[in-house]
């Protein structure tokens, strides 16, 4: 699970990391056709942005 979404549990002891070297990476993805309207081109590019920081992952 992304970390902003247990931060609290782990924090308080309701739920315990027990292999905190593991890792499992998943990249996400966002499905859009290529010819967008210009709305949808915005929202596009903020959905991108916000993922990115919030899930900590790099654009590709």
């Amino acid at each position: 699970m992304p970390e902003y979404q247990i931060a609290d549990c782990l924090e308080n002891s309701a739920l315990v990391e027990t292999l905190p070297e593991c890792q499992c990476d998943v990249p996400w993805y966002w499905h859009h056709w290529q010819q967008q309207s210009p709305a949808l081109r915005v929202l596009t590019g903020v959905i991108l942005h916000q993922a990115s920081s919030l899930l900590n992952q790099s654009r590709f």
